[in-house]
């Protein structure tokens, strides 16, 4: 029923194919729980906790402002596909991801669409009506 649906993402399992810090989580990921990450949350979580930790580390402390100060050196390749660095953007102060992906479905499977640097599959174009599905 989804095939075709395009959506905008985080992550998707495909960025395995195309991204190496994506594909050692997917390994990774596998390896300790036996089974597939099945959404963006296992791969988004993993780095949110190590980037905190990795601050906390480096601060040193857990103070807010050491904390946060600690955070804007950050620069860490994801699994999400980007690297991740903590910077203000117009709307947020600290602002961590910045870029979402275009995804589709085809064959029971997300790919990414765009950014083109991690393009996993052509876009299906235009979408069949449903009575021609």
């Amino acid at each position: 029923l989804a095939e075709g649906v395009s959506l905008f993402g985080m992550w998707a399992p495909s960025l395995k194919e195309v991204s190496k810090v994506s594909k050692h989580f997917w390994d990774a990921y596998n390896k300790e729980f036996n089974e597939a990450p099945a959404t963006y949350f296992a791969p988004l979580g993993y780095t949110n906790v190590y980037v905190v930790a990795n601050a906390i580390n480096k601060a040193g402390s857990l103070d807010q402002d050491k904390v946060i100060a600690a955070l804007k050196d950050t620069k860490y390749d994801s699994p999400v596909g980007e690297t991740l660095t903590i910077t203000a953007s117009r709307a947020l102060k600290n602002q961590g991801f910045t870029k979402q992906k275009i995804l589709q479905w085809k064959k029971g499977v997300q790919q990414v669409l765009w950014p083109l640097d991690f393009k996993t599959a052509e876009p299906a174009y235009p979408f069949p009506a449903w009575d021609k599905r």
